[in-house]
């Protein structure tokens, strides 16, 4: 029994980390997508 449920925790920490990832790949694909086209001078967003 506690061979599965270390089993069981270790793919459901697998299954957290993937959907982590494909959060962060969400976003910055939805930042990129709200930039401007064209160069806005320094206020773009990826300046600091």
């Amino acid at each position: 029994m506690l061979s599965r449920t270390a089993d069981n925790l270790y793919w459901l920490a697998r299954y957290v980390e993937r959907a982590e990832y494909l959060a962060r790949i969400l976003e910055v694909t939805q930042r990129l997508t709200t930039l401007p086209l064209a160069y806005v001078g320094s206020s773009n967003e990826w300046e600091s």
